[in-house]
């Protein structure tokens, strides 16, 4: 299948691949597990390209990035084609957010591509439950922790890192496979009780790598051990040096 760039915003009537990612010193961080799970994601749309076409199609790309700068990809199928459009944006999390829950209004998505990754669904989503403009939406279903809105979500919860598994209708986020890989953390359902604990609550992907979470409802989060998490990775290519 044919592959083109466009400077055309991606619509918002047809499902949408979304990923971003920096660029750290010349490297990018899991770079061919993104580039698998965008051709996966894909593939669910019927789109033909396998891992290797995807980092071709990239390499030129990220050659060009500038480094530090995130840089968001969204993926659509039109006219037998996939459409590819590149942009620079900056990171949509506060650099502490303020969290708040929102139950998610449709089913889990049966996809393993970006948890909401129908554009058009995310933006039903926060029409019918929108925060505030300084709060990130951490999405629940059925009691059930699914996501942050803009991340994979990660619980200190007695002393333990916990995350919700994949089969709860998750993305497979690189960060978060990259911690549990490294036994950071373990995946584990993760009730809206046991978020509501948390002494501390993160939040990842590839464009921020690891964030703390400055507070839940209004209540305080500790900093230290998102810290203690980010550690988990240093030395990695493409990770930073130190985590902001």
């Amino acid at each position: 299948m044919d592959v083109v760039w466009t400077n055309e915003a991606p619509p918002c009537a047809e499902p949408v691949v979304l990923d971003a990612f920096r660029k750290v010193e010349g490297e990018v961080f899991y770079w061919r597990a993104r580039a698998a799970r965008m051709a996966q994601a894909l593939a669910h749309l019927g789109a033909a390209l396998d891992t290797e076409a995807i980092m071709q199609t990239y390499a030129a790309l990220t050659a060009r990035m500038q480094e530090g700068v995130r840089v968001r990809i969204s993926a659509w199928l039109a006219e037998g084609k996939v459409h590819l459009q590149a942009r620079q944006a900056p990171s949509p999390l506060p650099h502490r957010p303020r969290l708040v829950v929102r139950a998610w209004p449709f089913a889990p998505p049966p996809l393993p591509a970006k948890f909401a990754h129908h554009y058009a669904l995310m933006r039903l989503a926060w029409a019918k439950a929108p925060p505030r403009r300084d709060e990130v939406v951490v999405w629940s279903w059925q009691g059930r922790v699914l996501s942050a809105a803009w991340g994979n979500l990660f619980v200190y919860h007695q002393g333990r890192w916990l995350t919700p598994p994949v089969q709860a209708g998750v993305l497979d986020g690189v960060v978060r496979r990259a911690l549990v890989a490294a036994g950071a953390a373990r995946e584990e359902e993760v009730s809206e009780a046991m978020l509501r604990r948390a002494e501390a609550i993160a939040i990842t992907n590839g464009g921020v790598f690891v964030r703390a979470a400055a507070a839940l409802e209004g209540r305080a989060l500790a900093k230290a051990p998102v810290a203690e998490l980010a550690k988990a990775l240093v030395g990695e290519p493409g990770w930073p040096k130190a985590d902001a």
